[in-house]
């Protein structure tokens, strides 16, 4: 039957064998919903604050910048 770690809480010990050395396994933790921006701005929006529709946007993308220095193989 697995047992809990004291240290690690996330970390349960299988002892299957008697005698055998036990394994460790992870134990896969609930996840929260997946981070959008855009969906937390229009929930803001809908919740009072009308300018997180209006005024906020993204940040501009930045430029690709063009380098002066050959590529040289060693």
């Amino acid at each position: 039957m697995p047992r809990p770690n004291r240290r690690r809480p996330d970390v349960v010990v299988v002892d299957d064998g008697p005698g055998q050395v036990p394994q460790a396994t992870e134990v896969e933790l609930p996840r929260g919903l997946l981070f959008v921006a855009a969906d937390v701005r229009a929930h803001m929006a809908d919740a009072g604050l009308a300018e997180m529709a209006s005024e906020v946007a993204l940040p501009p993308k930045a430029q690709r910048k063009v380098v002066d220095m050959p590529l040289v193989q060693i």
